[in-house]
């Protein structure tokens, strides 16, 4: 066994599960205790996977069909930043209610086959853009997920603390537990970001001659880790799993080709999945460029479109939000680039809840007339409640 391992570790430019130490890394925070991260790493090391090898077959099947025929489409979604204390039976049980709900009603919608990905059983980790919030004149590293420290301003409870690894492990568990036991499908996903973490519970499969991280089925790579020469590139190019790579406005058309070479270079289909999140002002013309030479260059890809993140906008008192307007403008801009280039939209991407919130507006009129804080309940980005959530998926159903 592990005489193949090192065969494929040659094979593969040296690649190892933790072969990414030894590149720059972005995003990445400072443990206090290294004896304390070292242990969960070798704790997280001997547990079971997550997921297994063949479940992540099945999905990358499904994508290789959907990059093909256009037969398929995805509904990834879910919340921004999970909770820890989110993990029961009852809230995995209404979060997964929610999603098969609206992928049944694109289904019907759209007159395809819809598969669910959740945002779930680990969206722990979050990136920022800040590296600090205040609390008055008081200053406290800016919440990264639960995974890293806990939510509650204070000294302490903002001190990252790799012990969380365990419970980040635990809460997945159960939540993939509660899943697996009803009857239909649901394949998960999240954002490849603490690499300890992820690399930890990243497995050999001596039957498909692979390693592949057991964390989720799916794993994105953000726009804030997207370095070339990076840690997070390092790791994911050397894993199974179909790999998600976020797409802002400000892309290197270079750059992303590039990636897509070194994340997949033997061109396999269904497994570089370009998730774009340009924004109103950038979803014509910066996707029209970015079809145009992934088109020139031949690279097997699929489309999926995430209206959200580039459509953020910051309001008083440290909140943010978005507009449904805005996000329905990406959607149409991005369809239409799509259909006048021959290709074609595979999925949409999501940060949805069936809590009863509003975080989310129609307009500016709406915010300045509704906001209210005592709605607003995400610990780190605005989400759709379930009537934004419907109006989105009968908007793309409707010019899809």
């Amino acid at each position: 066994m592990l005489h193949i391992e090192k065969e494929y570790e040659l094979t593969h430019s040296r690649w190892t599960p933790t072969s990414w130490k030894n590149f720059p890394i972005s995003q990445t925070v400072e443990y206090k205790n290294n004896s304390d991260l070292k242990y969960v790493c070798q704790v997280l090391n001997s547990k079971n996977e997550l997921i297994l090898m063949n479940e992540i077959l099945i999905l990358k099947e499904a994508f290789k069909k959907a990059a093909k025929n256009n037969e398929l489409f995805f509904l990834q979604m879910g919340d921004c930043a999970e909770r820890f204390q989110d993990s029961s039976d009852e809230t995995t049980e209404q979060k997964y209610n929610f999603l098969i709900y609206f992928a049944k009603f694109l289904e019907d919608s759209l007159q395809k086959t819809v598969l669910p990905i959740g945002r779930i059983a680990g969206q722990y980790a979050k990136p920022r853009t800040e590296n600090y919030e205040f609390k008055g004149q008081i200053k406290y590293p800016t919440f990264r997920g639960d995974l890293i420290h806990s939510y509650e301003l204070t000294e302490k409870s903002r001190e990252f603390n790799a012990l969380r690894f365990l419970d980040g492990y635990e809460c997945s568990y159960k939540i993939l537990k509660k899943i697996k036991s009803f009857n239909h499908s649901l394949f998960t996903s999240h954002e490849a970001l603490e690499l300890n973490y992820e690399s930890s519970l990243t497995r050999w499969c001596p039957k498909e001659y692979c390693y592949f991280n057991s964390s989720a089925h799916f794993v994105w790579l953000g726009e804030r880790t997207k370095n070339l020469n990076g840690a997070h590139v390092e790791f994911l190019r050397g894993i199974a799993n179909p790999i998600g790579i976020k797409i802002g406005p400000h892309f290197q058309v270079k750059e992303i080709v590039e990636l897509i070479h070194t994340l997949n270079p033997e061109k396999e289909i269904g497994k570089i999945i370009l998730i774009t999140r340009l924004g109103i002002d950038f979803s014509k013309y910066q996707l029209q460029k970015l079809i145009e030479n992934i088109q020139q260059s031949k690279l097997n890809v699929l489309w999926f479109v995430d209206p959200m993140h580039g459509n953020t906008i910051k309001i008083p008192e440290n909140y943010k939000t978005r507009f449904l307007d805005d996000i329905c403008t990406e959607l149409f801009n991005t369809i239409q680039v799509h259909r006048n280039l021959g290709t074609f939209l595979s999925g949409i991407h999501l940060e949805s809840t069936h809590e009863n919130i509003i975080e989310c507006y129609q307009n500016q009129k709406n915010l300045n007339d509704f906001f209210n804080p005592s709605h607003y309940t995400s610990h780190c980005d605005p989400r759709l409640n379930h009537s934004q959530t419907k109006t989105t998926l009968e908007f793309i159903a409707q010019y899809l």
